[in-house]
């Protein structure tokens, strides 16, 4: 609370004023007293602005339109309609808000609490802290998996499967030619290697059963071979007669 200055203490900062304009020094007292005039005057200045706040100046206080704030004071009563507000009237009214309406509003918690973990125990406060983290980890890397799809460096599975299926289409037809020229042996075990290496494939592309999905989609049942190409045997070659 700034103290009313007294007769003495306006006689004396005046005096330190005249010293102060000629060049001179002012004593300590008289320094203390116009010290004491200029904060009775700050503290006059401010409850002046704070008792005549501009429209615009407690819209930017606010943070809101000036509609909105309009609007909340037709609708709720703070008194802020007028070209001018009151802040003591504000925060008055503010306050009495909270005591005769702090039931509905609910008590105040501290920031950072969860309604859904009051009155748990901390092993369960600290899984919950671990699930939202997983969570958070989960969106990040579905987020940096999105970009990596829209700057071109992923390729939809389809594709890479047709890929994978055409290569092996090109490899059985280099064994055909391998079978003509040095038998059935390597073009064997070549189609067996190439049937490995689609299964390979195709297990890696399969989609994992949703959960929810229907049980047809979910069976356990290994899904159906997919029949191999017929091989044509090559023609035995006739020994040499003596």
């Amino acid at each position: 609370m700034v103290l009313t200055p007294t007769d003495v203490d306006r006689a004396r900062g005046a005096e330190a004023l005249r010293k102060q304009a000629v060049g001179k020094s002012a004593t300590q007292r008289e320094l203390a007293a116009l010290a004491k005039i200029q904060r009775y005057r700050e503290a006059n200045d401010r409850e002046r602005f704070y008792r005549e706040v501009s429209k615009g100046d407690y819209c930017r206080l606010a943070g809101r339109q000036q509609k909105i704030v309009d609007n909340h004071a037709r609708l709720y009563g703070v008194p802020c309609l007028g070209p001018e507000v009151n802040l003591y009237e504000v925060v008055a009214w503010l306050h009495r808000l909270l005591v005769e309406r702090g039931a509905q509003l609910g008590e105040c918690q501290p920031v950072g609490h969860d309604a859904l973990l009051a009155g748990t125990s901390q092993q369960l406060r600290d899984e919950y802290v671990r699930q939202q983290i997983a969570e958070k980890r989960e969106k990040a890397r579905l987020a940096q998996l999105e970009r990596m799809r829209a700057e071109g460096q992923l390729l939809p599975r389809e594709a890479v499967h047709a890929l994978l299926g055409r290569v092996a289409e090109v490899l059985r037809g280099g064994g055909q030619t391998m079978q003509r020229q040095y038998g059935e042996g390597p073009y064997a075990l070549l189609v067996e290697l190439l049937d490995d290496v689609e299964r390979t494939v195709d297990s890696c592309f399969t989609p994992e059963p949703q959960p929810g999905a229907p049980d047809d989609a979910r069976s356990d049942d290994p899904p159906a071979a997919k029949p191999k190409p017929k091989r044509k045997r090559a023609a035995k070659r006739k020994s040499p007669t003596k």
